[in-house]
């Protein structure tokens, strides 16, 4: 015979919700209906019980201890090992599922039969608390200061669009971060979602507006649209919209070497012809092992005992990345040009070039691309600068914009006109 028990949570939604407690009467069913129904309660019992627990062992410790408890308890050694298992999987990105597996279980029990890794419900309960109780120091830690928020969206490879919102204050001279959430959207991150995100994350975390100074975003029309909402229509004494100057930055070197800003124009390569090549010859060789191995085989021709380099591909969309792969072409253009001879000698028919030469690089070429590196390296040693997360940037970023110009007014100011003509193009 089956025991049931009802939950009066449901029931004042006029829900009629039956739990199976199983004929031990257990209170695993319940909690783990907690747990997928009612968020707020479920975490509101794991505090409780963790609380509990520790009162029972302040309790125990009162009381005169036996020669036995001098020595490290097996209930204290497995509870050490769940938390650093804990700060483990998330550390290191793994499934809260890993502790179920046989071959990890039967790993861990090769060390001590007594510890066992916790299963994915349990791992669960202890990141609760954990965040619950880091939620609680960091709105005492917040409290009273000044901060900004960064927004970001984007889409993952599953089609799926989602939000974060970052925390940014300074305490003790200290740039403190801490991301506030990360959030599905299911009609795309629109102005409206994020806006909505926003007041959820700050009323969660009882920030407070008076003291809100500016939110930081990229240029796309969603967030310039919140950051106009922001600014004209919160009641906030300081929030400004500011951009994301390593974003901004991007978008210039893209229009410098591509003429053409457009998020949506980004798959049609309008880059320099020279650039254009390098970025045709850095996918074919990455996506031929047969490319990758001949050169790999030129480059110990060159130097026997050097390392063995790849080629490095762009993301047109990632910090400095084009400049990267402009960086390692011009580095191994020895053992490129010797890869191309290679393959002239060993073509199979004297008067066919092969699928490889076809992406071959001039003189001219390398010489395109070593005026391109010059350009972008300021723009790279810019963006490094500003991207750094340990220190407080916006105040560098006027004297880094002034520093760029001179650079680049230098370079342009070098360039012959009759000769450097792609190198004018692109300052």
């Amino acid at each position: 015979m089956k025991t049931y028990r009802i939950c009066l949570l449901c029931f004042r939604k006029q829900i009629q919700k039956k739990i199976d407690c199983t004929k031990h009467y257990t209170p695993t069913p319940l909690v783990n209906h907690l747990r997928s129904a009612h968020k707020e309660q479920y975490e509101e019992y794991v505090l409780l019980a963790n609380d509990t627990k520790k009162k029972s062992k302040i309790t125990t410790s009162t009381k005169m201890k036996p020669i036995t408890e001098h020595f490290l308890p097996i209930s204290t050694s497995k509870e050490n090992f769940n938390r650093k298992y804990a700060k483990w999987i998330v550390a290191n990105n793994m499934p809260l599922t890993t502790g179920q597996s046989s071959d990890f279980k039967e790993m861990i029990q090769s060390l001590s039969k007594a510890v066992t890794p916790p299963d994915y419900r349990s791992t669960l309960d202890m990141l609760t608390v954990k965040k619950l109780q880091s939620t609680a120091k960091l709105k005492v830690a917040v409290k009273g200061r000044y901060f900004s928020l960064t927004a970001d969206h984007w889409t993952s490879l599953a089609n799926e669009n989602f939000g974060a919102i970052t925390l940014h204050y300074i305490a003790n001279f200290e740039l403190k971060t801490h991301v506030l959430s990360c959030a599905k959207h299911e009609n795309g991150a629109t102005a409206k979602e994020m806006e909505t995100q926003l007041v959820s994350d700050m009323g969660s975390w009882e920030l407070e507006r008076d003291f809100f100074i500016g939110i930081v975003t990229d240029t796309a029309a969603n967030m310039n649209s919140l950051g106009r909402e922001i600014e004209e229509e919160w009641d906030t004494k300081h929030a400004r919209h500011v951009y994301c100057t390593d974003h901004i930055l991007q978008l210039t070197a893209v229009k410098a070497f591509s003429g053409d800003v457009a998020v949506a124009n980004y798959a049609e390569d309008t880059s320099l012809g020279c650039l254009k090549k390098a970025r045709d010859l850095v996918s074919h060789i990455n996506s031929s092992t047969a490319a990758n191995e001949k050169l790999a085989k030129a480059q110990r021709m060159i130097n026997p005992t050097g390392y063995v380099y790849k080629l490095l591909q762009d993301d047109i969309t990632r910090w400095f990345s084009t400049f990267t792969l402009v960086q390692r072409v011009v580095k191994l253009e020895e053992s490129i040009k010797e890869m191309f001879r290679q393959e002239f000698r060993n073509r199979t028919s004297v008067n066919q070039a092969t699928l490889l030469e076809k992406y071959s690089l001039s003189d001219e070429d390398f010489d395109g691309l070593r005026n391109i590196l010059h350009v972008l390296k300021p723009l790279q040693s810019a963006q490094k600068a500003l991207e750094g997360d340990k220190y407080v940037s916006i105040s560098l970023v006027p004297y880094i914009i002034n520093q760029l110009r001179i650079e680049l007014e230098g370079c342009l100011g070098a360039a012959n006109p009759d000769t450097q003509t792609d190198l004018i193009s692109l300052l």
